[in-house]
């Protein structure tokens, strides 16, 4: 049997006072992509204005944990 393919989905919002939905509007498109792919998320980062979590992403999967 093949593995799955797996993957990680990043979202992000530059600004606060940009549309409080566009995170989650991007998580769901980005699932959806996903779904549509046959991939199975292994974790959802979301950034928000000043805070980031792309240094968090990138640790994360130098540890191996998207596989």
């Amino acid at each position: 049997m093949k593995n799955k393919k797996t993957c990680v989905i990043y979202c992000r919002q530059s600004a606060v006072q940009q549309n409080s939905n566009s995170v989650n509007n991007q998580e769901e498109i980005l699932k959806t992509v996903a779904n549509k792919r046959s991939l199975e998320i292994k974790r959802v980062f979301e950034s928000l204005g000043t805070t980031t979590k792309i240094k968090e992403l990138v640790e994360w999967i130098k540890q191996n944990k998207v596989g």
